[in-house]
Formats: C-alpha cells, structure tokens, sequence
C-alpha cells in the first residue's frame, strides 16, 4: 500500500491558499477540489 502522506499534505497546502498545484502525476490529485497544472501535457491542442 502507497502512503500518500506527502500528497495529502501537498493537496490540503494548495487547497488552503488557493495555490496550482503543478504536477505530473495528477492522478493521484483528481479526487481533490484544487487546480492542477500538468506542465507535461499542452492542453491547447
């Protein structure tokens, strides 16, 4: 099993001060009600 420690605690920082949180893995941050930005993958297009 995965502890997922660190992600919560990066999730609950972006949520508290309105903040991107800018990841590659944005699978494991779907679930959470922030904005995510993956720098790898052009939306745009």
């Amino acid at each position: 099993m995965k502890d997922k420690t660190a992600n919560n605690i990066i999730a609950s920082t972006a949520q508290v001060y309105d903040l991107i949180l800018v990841n590659r893995n944005t699978k494991d941050f779907s679930q959470i009600d922030i904005k995510i930005l993956n720098p790898f993958i052009n939306e745009d297009d």
